[in-house]
């Protein structure tokens, strides 16, 4: 919860203190950055905390071989996108006020992708509170006390907080994990399932790489259609909104290795409760929030981000059940991923995606932001369908 709180409040900061394009640049470097790390990295985040969980049950060759895999695939495929993105950019093919920001988003990725990596491995072994803190929580209050010491008003001035909070939780990480590591390379034996590995990460990232470019379509498509400052309104409501999923993003860090292990000795009882558990907790946490952000639109707007960005209130309502319905239907994405399900989730995923680019491409120049915001919402409900069914299926099948 802090470190959501940490982010919304140094975003909400730096609009505050930043002109709309200066801010728009930011959040496009941000944005662009979790892009190329989550796809980039070949679906292996989601992989390394279902297996690492499980590692009790595989030998010591074959961990020491999955811990070394984790790490050399994702940093060349990173390698391999940063200058496949820095040639497109030498061409000059891209305008210039989103060409800054992308080589902004290129130098983030890199402590991003190694903090991400560890922070699975910090979820996985039995450390969820330590891998939240020191990935998110720690990084984002240094951010966000960079933001306010040093009174920042450019771009440039932004991201190198940004980078330098991530680096300084990357050591802590670094840190705290490498006796784990190091106990594990320590092992004379080592075996590798490449192949195996490789197929499962690819459907992951087929899914989680759906729902993240969902989220990002702001970068996408709103930045290059109808401009840097409507892209900043739209992602202004966007992290308003966002409160709705905090319950549930958070749930899932502490409850995902659980299931993971649950599947695993088929204890379906467990699996059910945990759902069943989340559930709840997310309804309980949902109402008040959602009942202001209904009830309380421009005053939300005006209050925490300025006048300049009122306009977002007229599309806040369609946000807040996106993300109601996100909300209900995280519990059981997180399910599918550890228990075996990659296939339904990745299909679900870029289902939704598909219609969301598709309505997108041909609301957004119509409609702008709110015909952007329409396409959303439609977009979720399938998605929010297609992940239900398969999942409630698995678990009758347990």
């Amino acid at each position: 919860m802090l470190a959501r709180v940490a982010s919304i409040f140094s975003l909400i900061y730096a609009a505050r203190l930043m002109e709309p394009k200066e801010y728009a640049g930011l959040v496009y470097a941000i944005g662009l950055s979790q892009i190329i790390v989550h796809l980039g990295s070949l679906g292996w985040f989601n992989l390394i905390r279902k297996e690492s969980s499980r590692f009790e049950f595989h030998s010591a060759a074959l961990v020491k071989g999955f811990i070394i895999r984790s790490f050399q695939l994702p940093v060349f495929s990173i390698l391999f996108v940063v200058v496949f993105i820095g040639l497109i950019l030498c061409l000059g093919s891209v305008p210039a006020p989103i060409s800054i920001a992308v080589v902004y988003a290129l130098i983030l990725s890199a402590p991003l992708l190694l903090v991400q990596i560890l922070r699975e491995y910090m979820v996985s072994y039995k450390s969820p509170v330590a891998s939240v803190v020191l990935s998110e929580t720690v990084p984002l209050m240094v951010m966000l006390l960079l933001f306010v010491a040093l009174k920042i008003e450019t771009m440039g001035a932004a991201i190198a907080c940004v980078f330098v909070s991530q680096i300084f939780g990357l050591l802590l990480q670094i840190y705290v994990m490498m006796p784990y590591f190091k106990e594990a390379y320590t092992n004379r034996h080592i075996e590798y399932r490449t192949v195996e590995w490789a197929k499962l990460a690819g459907l992951t990232v087929i899914g989680y790489g759906g729902r993240l470019l969902m989220d990002r379509m702001d970068t996408l498509m709103i930045a290059p259609m109808v401009g840097m400052e409507k892209m900043a309104i739209f992602n202004s409501t966007s992290k308003i909104a966002a409160v709705v999923l905090l319950m549930s993003i958070v749930l899932i860090q502490f409850y995902s290795p659980h299931v993971a292990r649950a599947f695993r000795v088929s204890d379906s009882e467990s699996l059910r409760k945990i759902i069943c558990r989340q559930m709840l907790l997310i309804t309980l946490a949902l109402f008040p929030v959602v009942m202001v952000l209904f009830l309380y639109p421009v005053d939300v707007m005006v209050f925490i981000f300025g006048a300049r960005y009122q306009e977002g209130a007229n599309i806040l309502w369609l946000s807040v059940i996106s993300n109601i319905l996100l909300a209900y239907a995280l519990p059981f994405s997180s399910f599918l991923l550890m228990a075996d399900g990659e296939r339904a989730y990745a299909a679900a995923s870029f289902l939704g995606l598909v219609v969301y680019a598709i309505l997108c491409w041909i609301l957004i120049p119509l409609n702008g932001i709110y015909g952007a915001s329409i396409s959303l919402l439609i977009a979720t409900v399938i998605m929010f369908i297609f992940l239900i069914k398969p999942a409630l299926s698995k678990m009758q099948v347990i």
